[in-house]
């Protein structure tokens, strides 16, 4: 901006120059978008990146306070299947990265704050995000969290003596399929026995659960 002062004709004539700052008004509160639910798993560790993210930008001037961008966690908490209902604090951690400084834009991850074992089921995740600007702006949201179980309880026989099943005297092990389809995903914890012995007519064919799972494993019922 040029400023010119004139006096009467004749007189001496100055210029000079100065700059005018228009300051940025912090009217623009953290804006979410590209909301995903996250995922893990009870296999997941301390410290593992879940799947899932969120987006958070601030239309305010780039550079300024009032883009520095601050994300917290205000609560977690079980709200559905929920192997240990209620407060969830510390279940999860969040990590905030800039992506754009045209229009001031971060993405927002999730990492386990401590094993997921036992911790099945759909959290709640309630992320607040406020700039540094006067005055403070804010905004929040709410992120779902499933943890998903892991498939470790397997199917054992209870039975202390194995169980017999009696079948005539020609059929041979392989034509046992019908019978034995309620079996086929039973799952070998050691080298015991999920069948103990065969009754063909009279006679007592044995068999360990080992060799038995290794004879009909591949067989499709």
């Amino acid at each position: 901006c040029f400023l010119g002062c004139f006096l009467n004709p004749g007189s001496h004539r100055n210029e000079t120059s100065f700059e005018i700052t228009i300051l940025d008004v912090n009217d623009n509160p953290p804006q979410f978008s590209n909301i995903e639910e996250i995922f893990g798993s009870e296999n997941t560790n301390a410290g593992e990146t879940l799947v899932g993210s969120v987006r958070v930008s601030d239309f305010d001037q780039p550079g300024t306070s009032n883009t520095d961008l601050e994300p917290e966690i205000v609560r977690i908490e079980c709200i559905l299947d929920c192997a240990i209902p209620g407060d969830a604090t510390g279940l999860v951690e969040l990590m905030m990265e800039l992506t754009s400084d045209i229009i001031t834009t971060y993405i927002i991850r999730f990492e386990a704050g401590m094993d997921f074992a036992g911790r099945r089921g759909q959290y709640e995740v309630e992320v607040k995000v406020s700039d540094k600007g006067d005055p403070m702006l804010s905004n929040t949201e709410i992120i779902i969290l499933h943890i998903v179980d892991r498939n470790d309880e397997y199917f054992a026989w209870s039975v202390e003596h194995g169980y017999i099943f009696p079948v005539e005297e020609v059929i041979m092990i392989a034509s046992l399929r019908g019978s034995l389809n309620k079996i086929r995903n039973a799952k070998m914890l050691n080298d015991s026995f999920v069948l103990q012995r065969f009754q063909v007519g009279s006679d007592i064919n044995s068999i360990t659960g080992a060799e038995f799972f290794m004879k009909t494993k591949d067989d499709d019922f």
